[in-house]
């Protein structure tokens, strides 16, 4: 049941992203082919638009996820809590949906942004021509220092501390959905519940901070050094208090939710 969960959520909120996916790549093809360095203005008519999109792209994002999530909450959340599925499906099925449209965005900004360097760096090799001497060193430096291999480590070091980000952000966004539709909160919802996920994250953030204090990933020279046991530990802390707030939702969609 989980993954006709996920597929319909995913079926339900595409609409919303792709075009904002094709559009980051459109820009970035017509913005690298007419992009001319000497021509200031151009420049600003180019660049400002995609910096733009970018922005406006984690807006839609971010609404998307939440409008997502307030589905269980308003009138079609009757019809998604009689399904044949737990609880537990549910929601896990928003966190998971969320994390694959996170993931898909920023592969999406990753993506244009190269196609807009390379493209543009193909097409205009003519204009650098008195920089070619130090673009091929850079080149040759990150060769030299398998530049690839350390960023495809940099990725799969990271995936985990990622994930379970996404468990933690996601999971403090449904205790703050279900939080104002509860019996608790009659008025004033999006301003409480704006509180409640401030300062819960605030809390867990600065307790974090003072406990975990040492960073557990330093890049010096093409090199990384890791501090395993900080990394260990940071990821059982938001592992932690993700499953911590997934079941506080639990608690509260089970003993004090009010559909409106």
């Amino acid at each position: 049941m989980l993954i006709k969960l996920i597929k319909h959520d995913l079926i339900a909120t595409y609409r919303d992203l792709l075009p904002m996916y094709a559009g980051l790549l459109l820009l970035a093809i017509v913005g690298a082919i007419s992009l001319n360095p000497e021509v200031e203005w151009l420049i600003f008519v180019i660049v400002v638009p995609f910096v733009g999109l970018l922005i406006a792209s984690t807006v839609i994002l971010v609404q998307t996820i939440l409008r997502l999530i307030n589905r269980l909450y308003t009138n079609e959340g009757y019809l998604s809590h009689v399904l044949p599925a737990t609880d537990i499906e549910l929601f896990l099925a928003k966190i998971i949906t969320a994390g694959i449209w996170m993931t898909t965005t920023l592969l999406s900004y990753l993506i244009s942004v190269s196609v807009f360097i390379g493209l543009w760096y193909f097409l205009h090799q003519d204009l650098l021509v008195e920089y070619q001497t130090q673009i091929n060193q850079i080149f040759a430096y990150l060769q030299e220092q398998n530049a690839i291999v350390l960023f495809a480590r940099m990725v799969l070091i990271s995936l985990p501390q990622y994930l379970v980000n996404i468990f933690y952000g996601i999971s403090l966004i449904l205790v703050a959905f279900s939080f104002v539709n509860t019996s608790y909160v009659k008025a004033n919802k999006v301003f409480i519940g704006l509180m409640v996920y401030i300062l819960i994250n605030f809390v867990i953030e600065n307790l974090n901070s003072n406990l975990l204090q040492d960073w557990y990933i330093q890049v010096e020279r093409m090199q990384v050094n890791i501090n395993w046991m900080m990394y260990g530990l940071d990821f059982i802390y938001y592992l932690v208090a993700g499953l911590g707030l997934f079941t506080l939702t639990l608690w509260l969609n089970r003993n004090k939710l009010e559909l409106n």
